[in-house]
């Protein structure tokens, strides 16, 4: 793909199944070093990965020869193999997530807004972040 310019970034946003408060302090971090592992395997690049103790956000810079849908299997997936050798042995993410593409001229209030995941959802719910990323993209999306 020497001859292709391809610039994809994408802020993809998933939740524990059942939105089980999963993802301890204590895991964050190398949990997301090991999503950074899975990425870098695949010439994805993280942005910023943030989140709670029941979903994450990440901001992706996505390989042009891998497939969004692919990427967010072998994140998923993986991840719930590694949180259970971890000892959190009842750990899943939820069926689906959220996508959502933007130029590289709004990455910055992207990166801003995934670092302040935590205080954020001190006055918002996940659910009305979840509404509210449905009005802002004028999407229906039962997640």
């Amino acid at each position: 793909m020497s001859h292709s310019c391809v610039e994809n970034y994408i802020h993809i946003i998933f939740s524990t199944k059942n939105r089980r408060p999963l993802i301890s302090l204590e895991m964050e971090d190398r949990l997301y070093s090991y999503l950074a592992g899975i990425a870098k395997k695949k010439g994805v690049v993280i942005l910023k990965i943030n989140g709670t103790e029941d979903h994450i956000h990440m901001l992706i810079k996505l390989h042009p020869s891998i497939a969004l849908a692919t990427m967010v299997k072998e994140f998923k997936s993986y991840s719930t193999g590694w949180m259970k050798k971890c000892g959190v042995e009842d750990f899943s993410w939820q069926e689906g997530y959220g996508a959502f593409s933007y130029s590289k001229s709004f990455l910055d209030r992207v990166i801003r807004y995934i670092e302040n995941q935590k205080e954020h959802h001190k006055f918002v719910s996940f659910a009305d972040e979840l509404d509210k990323l449905k009005k802002l993209w004028g999407i229906a999306w039962d997640f």
